[in-house]
């Protein structure tokens, strides 16, 4: 048996934009749902809101002072 063979190779992961919108639709399916509970769907919610997080900090501009180091 090849141990090499039982490898996966890397799977790419999604942006920070695309999780957020996964995890939107997520959460409207879930509300839809019977078994919807507040504390699953403020859990829910949380993950949602991290990505949210992480999706902003993209877009956010930089200064061109911080390209310039002071001598």
């Amino acid at each position: 048996m090849d141990e090499l063979g039982d490898l996966k190779p890397e799977e790419a992961l999604p942006s920070n934009d695309e999780a957020f919108h996964y995890l939107e639709e997520g959460l409207r399916w879930f509300e839809a749902q019977d078994e919807c509970d507040p504390q699953r769907l403020l859990c829910l919610k949380s993950v949602r809101d991290l990505a949210a997080t992480k999706r902003r900090t993209v877009f956010k501009q930089t200064l061109i002072t911080t390209f310039f180091t002071k001598v």
